[in-house]
């Protein structure tokens, strides 16, 4: 544990990636930090107006809503070299910093809900339909036909447990809040000059948890939107808790994209999920811009031990998502699959993937509903056997 707490140097350090390890002041911090491009956050107790310390990481399991706690949900205490930070969206302003983006979630709003870690995972078996698709949601002349393809999806999403979208930037996204019945949402919004994320989860079961973590590089038109990666946990009815993790890689087929997707996307995966260290069954979906055989796929599954669900379903079948076939594709050379569920392997469940397949690559009522295909998967966890949990919010350094 870090003694000497100082806030991220402005400036140096773009995106704020400071809790300052380093332990030296007026040098930039660590590799845990905000999203905010102009500040690091201070610590709990040490600084009245910091946005918190350890508590903030994403497995902290601090009530989000408390400055400055001494207990854990549970009212048991807090280990005493901890402090208890907020780590609840959106941030409150304070000395004039600007806020994170704020998260849209229908009630109950997960961040101001938070549920204890149970003891014991659930002895349980079920089924999980996901389905991922980029919906081509872009803002102004950028993408066609928007409204009329956002009232015609919406009645094709129903019949999922949950929903990962990308591109979700234009409000017209709105419709599909309207039109379909998922009780629960979470959008991580708009702000500021720059775009959001585009990531938009729809949920049939409560979202008990979320959080964010953006990409600290981008290139061209990328570098308008605040692309990273959304998480949430799940409340399944039969299963508890379910991690689902969603995403939008940086595009572009070029040599500066491809080392963006390993240097910058792969490695905040990669820590993302490793800081939830989650036991509970967990898929990650979304929009990854780069077919199986691309040196960046490959490093992701170098990094993280995956099920890549088409391939295990469908074995080398094509499953293209981004393809000519597509009105709006038309002119491209060949098709691509670029968007996937994986299924984190893990020693808690046994995982069969049961169905795997292309979506949404035929017109409804004369549109395509994007520029993507999507995909769906209906996967069955079933607990290997019950264990009790380590506590998943112990300090880091």
């Amino acid at each position: 544990m870090m003694t000497s707490p100082y806030y991220g140097q402005q400036g140096s350090d773009p995106y704020g990636n400071a809790y300052a390890t380093t332990g030296q002041p007026n040098q930039p911090g660590g590799a845990y930090g905000s999203i905010d491009p102009n500040a690091g956050y201070g610590f709990a107790n040490t600084d009245p107006n910091a946005y918190g310390a350890n508590a903030a990481y994403p497995n902290s399991q601090y009530d989000p809503n408390a400055y400055n706690s001494t207990t854990y949900p549970d009212n048991t205490a807090l280990p005493p070299d901890v402090a208890a930070g907020n780590a609840s969206y959106p941030l409150p302003e304070v000395n004039n910093q600007p806020k994170t983006p704020a998260a849209i979630v229908n009630q109950p709003a997960p961040e101001a809900t938070p549920v204890p870690i149970p003891a014991q995972l659930k002895d349980a078996s079920a089924e999980f339909k996901v389905l991922t698709l980029n919906v081509w949601g872009l803002p102004s002349l950028l993408g066609k036909d928007r409204k009329a393809r956002f009232e015609r999806l919406g009645q094709t999403l129903n019949d999922y447990d949950i929903v990962t979208l990308q591109e979700t930037f234009s409000n017209d996204i709105e419709i599909l809040r309207k039109s379909t019945r998922f009780p629960y949402h979470l959008r991580w919004n708009n702000t500021g000059l720059r775009m959001g994320s585009g990531l938009y989860v729809l949920s049939k079961y409560p979202i008990i948890r979320n959080d964010f973590r953006q990409f600290g590089n981008c290139t061209v038109a990328d570098c308008l939107a605040r692309k990273g990666m959304l998480f949430t946990r799940i409340d399944h009815p039969t299963l508890g808790a379910v991690d689902v993790y969603t995403t939008h890689y940086q595009a572009e087929a070029k040599p500066v994209a491809e080392k963006i997707r390993i240097e910058e996307d792969n490695k905040v995966m990669q820590e993302f999920v490793g800081q939830n260290n989650s036991p509970y069954p967990t898929i990650i979906t979304g929009d990854f811009n780069s077919k199986p055989d691309f040196p960046e796929y490959l490093d992701l599954n170098r990094r993280l031990p995956l099920i890549d669900t088409w391939r295990t379903a469908n074995g080398n079948a094509p499953g293209y998502t981004s393809d000519p076939s597509n009105l709006y594709k038309a002119g491209k050379e060949q098709g691509a699959r670029i968007d996937y569920i994986f299924v984190l392997k893990q020693n808690t469940y046994k995982t069969s993937v049961q169905e795997v397949q292309v979506t949404h690559n035929k017109p409804v009522e004369g549109f395509f509903l994007s520029d993507h295909f999507g995909v769906s998967a209906k996967i069955k966890f079933e607990t290997l056997y019950s264990t009790e949990l380590k506590n998943h919010s112990s300090s880091k350094d």
